[in-house]
């Protein structure tokens, strides 16, 4: 940010194309979503840092619901 906490025009252009996707997700009533950068970059061991991502969001204290049948059809890192 620059001073006085207002963004820069490329900073608020960035800010706005996240806000728009967040909307969208919203309006479409998506249940997960990823949002990554156009620059992202993998690494070569992306399958298995996801398969352990989705074992952490399974058995995390964030998660307030049972997985629903969607979910358990479609997992594609397992739902153990």
């Amino acid at each position: 940010m620059s001073d006085g906490g207002v963004l820069r025009d490329e900073q608020w252009g960035c800010w706005r194309s996240h806000a728009d996707v967040w909307k969208r997700v919203v309006d479409e009533k998506l249940e997960t979503a990823l949002i990554l950068e156009d620059d992202v970059d993998w690494d070569t061991n992306v399958h298995d840092s996801f398969e352990e991502l989705s074992k952490q969001m399974r058995r995390g204290k964030l998660r307030q619901t049972s997985m629903t049948p969607h979910e358990q059809k479609s997992a594609p890192y397992g739902n153990c």
